[in-house]
Order: structure tokens, then sequence, then C-alpha cells
């Protein structure tokens, strides 16, 4: 009842993984419509080249057509290479079709022409927060974007390139100086509730998502980020789940049934308590848990776990359990074809301590959660054994591979196999599993998971599990 699956064990590593995607969404989606009001409204370049071919220029930018659109802004830029505000629409292009390092290198080119051309200043430091570089963004926009500069724009992308670099007290200010200038604007209010969650005040956060709830354009942002503060107040989990089991001969059927009860203490901890019970071989057996799991740092983290079952006639009288897990590495979102890009590898041990009627039985288990698709899938692949009560090593594998189709959705399918140590073993098991795992609400969720057992001995097990989660 109290084994943990690899991928259960680094859900921590996930869960972070999934809220750094979706604040990263935000975030682009935020910086992005800034970009794109920029372009809009910066000052249409001197007619170079014939009034048609600059007209359609910008004809070309507001399709979105940006290939074309470079192309037509080169052209005009050989008959006016100075002409800054052709520049900074060249700059733009780039930096729309991804080519970060050259739209630097035409809006420096531009910044040289006109050093005190805000515009271009603002576009620089957009393109180096877009390739990476926040410190680099940070330096380039504090000195020409001051407190008393009346622009809304300005500000908030200062408050948003401080905020990722860190620089929270000049976040807090600019977003502060936006909402200021233009107090119906949502995002300066979203940037002052994301500024005061990365300095600990939850009820100003709150305070600032909900003043941006109220305009239509940042709502779903801010009805994001208020469901995760709830999400987050909600530090208990009830998680109840029965199966039932049946055999391809004249074995009875089996029936368990399990209650687990998991306290979140704070980000970084958990304590869980549960009580299962199972019906086998018409005998039933009651144990019961309790495990802790801790984060050390964001690199890393550790398990415990023990369960007892007093009189136990086929579940171990006693089990110890303890876990190690660390990211090994993070591929940063490299394509490997297909459109598949590969995040981060976290590497897994356990070992664990068994004592049964008919002995004591020592197991191991190492393996990796390799994340794909921006976290929203990952790969679990594990290897190990026991050192069973005849005192052979039995070997062990498993694989697992879990996909988040939507914020509510998880799949997940997985083949393993295994050597039963009990009383009754049956030799080495192998085991194919699918299921699905939706949260009907935000706090009601439904887990449901169908397994095939195919043993040594000849014996066929089909097992099916239905599980609820209630979060409070």
């Amino acid at each position: 009842m109290m084994t943990r699956h690899a991928g259960d064990r680094v859900g921590r590593h996930r869960d972070r993984r999934v809220a750094d995607a979706l604040t990263s969404a935000a975030l682009a989606t935020l910086l992005g419509t800034a970009l794109l009001l920029t372009i809009i409204l910066a000052p249409p370049a001197a007619a170079a080249g014939g009034d048609a071919s600059l007209e359609r220029l910008l004809e070309l930018r507001a399709e979105n057509r940006f290939e074309p659109a470079l192309g037509m802004a080169e052209t005009l830029l050989e008959t006016a290479p100075d002409n800054v505000d052709l520049l900074l629409i060249k700059g733009q292009l780039q930096s729309f079709l991804g080519d970060h390092e050259a739209a630097l290198e035409t809006l420096g080119a531009a910044a040289e022409l006109a050093p005190d051309y805000l515009d271009i200043r603002l576009m620089q430091g957009r393109v180096q927060l877009f390739a990476g570089a926040p410190e680099r963004a940070f330096a380039t926009l504090a000195p020409v974007v001051p407190p008393e500069l009346a622009r809304a724009d300005a500000q908030l992308l200062l408050g948003r390139v401080a905020l990722v670099a860190g620089e929270l007290d000049t976040a807090e200010r600019a977003f502060a100086r936006a909402a200021e200038l233009s107090p119906d604007d949502g995002d300066a209010w979203v940037g002052l509730g994301d500024t005061a969650l990365e300095t600990g005040s939850v009820s100003r956060a709150q305070l600032n998502f909900e003043r941006a709830l109220e305009v239509p354009d940042t709502a779903p942002v801010a009805r994001q980020r208020l469901d995760a503060l709830a999400a987050a107040e909600r530090r208990f989990e009830l998680t109840t789940d029965f199966s039932f089991s049946r055999f391809n001969n004249d074995l009875d059927n089996w029936h368990e049934g399990s209650s687990a009860l998991a306290w979140r203490i704070d980000d970084s901890r958990q304590l869980t308590t549960g009580v299962g019970i199972a019906n086998r071989f018409d005998l039933t057996d009651a144990q019961v848990g309790l495990g802790w799991n801790a984060r050390i740092d964001d690199e890393s983290g550790y398990l415990l776990g023990a369960a007892v079952a007093p009189g136990a006639d086929f579940l171990p009288t006693w089990l110890l359990r303890a876990g190690y897990d660390r990211k090994l590495y993070d591929l940063g979102g490299s394509e490997i074809g297909l459109g598949l890009d590969l995040g981060a590898g976290i590497g897994f041990v356990e070992g664990s301590l068994a004592q049964y009627d008919d002995g004591l039985v020592q197991g191991f288990e190492a393996g990796i959660v390799q994340y794909a698709l921006e976290g929203r899938t990952w790969l679990t692949a594990k290897a190990g054994g026991s050192f069973g009560t005849s005192g052979g090593f039995d070997p062990s594998l498993g694989l697992r591979l879990d996909h988040q189709a939507t914020a509510d959705t998880r799949f997940f399918a997985g083949f393993g196999q295994a050597f039963d140590n009990s009383g009754q073993g049956t030799g080495t098991t192998r085991s194919y599993f699918g299921g699905v795992d939706h949260m009907l609400t935000d706090t009601v969720g439904l887990i449901a998971t169908l397994a095939l057992e195919d043993r040594d001995n000849g014996v066929q097990r089909t097992t099916f599990t239905l599980g609820m989660r209630v979060r409070f």
C-alpha cells in the first residue's frame, strides 16, 4: 500500500516544471503582446523607395508575414541604410523570426545612429529577454526607464525584465508606476501580483490578481494565478481506492482497498499516512503505513517510509523504505526529431527491507525519469531486484510513460517484471497496465487503472482499480 512509483517520487519536480511552464507561457504572452503593440505603434519609416513599398511593408508586418516583410525592409534599406525606423522594424522582424543574434546586431546599428531613441532601447531589452539573457536586458533598460518616465509600456517591460532578473525592488516600482499611468492595464496588476509572490506576500499578490481579474484581457491569466494560490492553500489530499482481481483459473477473486492522507507541510516537505486492507487466498491482511518526502534543495530530495501489518499472512509484517532523487541534467528542450523536445532527467535510487513469515527480503531499485514536451510527458525507466528468503537474487525492471494531456487529465501506461517473494510465491510476474487520472473539479479527481499480470506458472490476473482523490 505504501510502495510508490518512481514517477510519484519525483512528482514535485514535475509539478514545479508544469508551474514553471505556465508562468513562462504567461510571461511570453504578456511580452509578445507588448512587442506587437510596439511594432504596430512604431513611427512609420521615412518614405524610402516609394510610399507604396513602405505601405506594403507595413501590410505584410500586420499580416504576420514576417519573412516577406523582412525582405521588403532590406530592400528599402538598400537606398536608405541609415534610416533608424527601418532598422528598428528590421530588428523587430528578425526577432519575430527567432534570429535574436541578427536582431541585436541590427538594433545595435540603429542605437549607434540614434542613441536617445527609446523604442530602440526597449526593443533591445525585449530581444535580450527572449534570447534568455534577463540580466543583460535589465542592464539595457534600467538606465533608460527611470521612475519619472511617463510611458506605461516601458515601465511594464522594465518590470517584467526586472522580475525575471531577480531585481524585485525595481520590478515592484516599475509595475506600480505602470499601474499609476494606466490603472486599467491588467498587466500592471498581474506584474505586481507576481512580484508580491516572489517576496512571499501571498495576501498582497491575491489583491493584485483580483484587480487584474476585472480587466477582460488579463482575466484568464489572473484567474490562473488565483486558482494556483487557492490550490496552494489546499495542503491535504485524501486518496481512496478499491481494486478487484480475477484469475484465469479456479483461484478466488482478490479484493483490496486503501486510503491515504497526504499533508503538504510546505513546498518542500510532505507527510503521508495510510491504511490498506487486502483479501487474498481467502485470507485478509491489514497494513498501516507512514511516509515522509522532503526536498533537500531545488535539485534533490529524499523519502522515508515504514509500514506494519501485525499477524500478516501474505503481506510483510513490517517494511522499511528509503530513497533519494536528484536532477542529473537538463537538455533545455533539445529536439530529437518528430517535434519531440527533451528536458530534465531525474535519477533516483531506493532500498527496502521487508519481513515476511518465511524470512527477510532486501530490495533495491534505481532508475531515471526523462521529461519531454515542456514537462508534459515523462518516461520512467527503472531496474533492480531483491534478495529473497532463498538467498538468490531476483531481478526486476519497469517502464512507465505518463502524458499530461490537459491541465486536468493525465494518461499513463507501462510494463513491469518482478518476482513475488511471499510465502505463496508464484515466480516471475510480467505486468502490463494503463490508466487515466482526471480531475473532475479543482478539488475532486478520479483515477482508473487496468492491469494484466502474466505469471510463469500460467496463471493470469486481471485487475481493475478505481480511486478518488479529494484535496482540501
